[in-house]
């Protein structure tokens, strides 16, 4: 079983490795039995590699947005942003408190979505989208690289990667809703918060003249665990 242990040593410093870099996103079954199988002594020594990696993940995980997290309840999100942004557009909340032309982190946002899952009683702050229009690809680019070199302060360097229009796409930063052990961690744990591109018909055009916006999106985490 010892040198079992060893080999599960290695292959967990690999695996971690890799996904410090990004290069999987998941920690397969096999790993999880191996390590339920271990003896105490054993654990302990993973547990002692393990949270190096923990401490990493802790600082990439995603939180909430300013002072609101994510997974609050309504009623204690919406005097937070109005404290913070003011009175939000749409006085007919729904799932949705959305704000116009706001300020945040040295960046100007033309609107901002702050959106909630509900259980049947209680809403939850399940995820955030800030949109910065632009009226160029170009007007794009540099924003979106702007905002790159911001999150990736906090989330490290983020992943990037290219859509079928072409715009860029960057995503990192690990779910809220991870519990803080390495062998619960999944695929859906991953790019929890993202930047990307979207661009407008030409009827939007027309009416509002941009044709583009960049945005951050935040989630959507699923806090409300249905079954049947």
């Amino acid at each position: 079983m010892k040198k079992h242990i060893v080999l599960l040593t290695v292959l967990l410093m690999n695996v971690f490795v890799a996904i410090a870099q990004d290069d999987v996103n998941f920690i397969d079954d096999k790993m999880k039995d191996d390590y339920l199988l271990a003896s105490p002594n054993e654990k302990l020594r993973l547990d002692s590699i393990n949270s190096i990696f923990v401490e990493q993940f802790k600082k990439r995980q995603v939180s909430g947005f300013g002072n609101v997290l994510f997974g609050m309840v309504k009623e204690d999100v919406l005097p937070m942003l109005k404290n913070k942004f003011g009175n939000p557009s749409d006085s007919d909340f729904g799932n949705s408190i959305d704000f116009k032309n706001i300020r945040y982190a040295g960046f100007s946002f033309d609107k901002a979505y702050f959106n909630f899952q509900s259980d049947g009683i209680k809403s939850y702050l399940n995820g955030c989208v800030l949109l910065k229009t632009a009226k160029s690809k170009q007007e794009v680019e540099t924003i979106q690289s702007n905002l790159k070199m911001t999150l990736s302060k906090k989330y490290n360097d983020l992943v990037e990667g290219t859509d079928e229009k072409g715009f860029k796409l960057y995503s990192g930063g690990i779910s809220p809703l991870w519990d803080g052990n390495l062998y619960n961690l999944s695929l859906d744990d991953f790019a929890a918060v993202r930047i990307d591109a979207i661009e407008y018909t030409r009827d939007v055009v027309e009416v509002f003249g941009y044709r583009y916006a960049v945005r951050i999106v935040y989630g959507p985490y699923n806090y409300v665990k249905e079954e049947f």
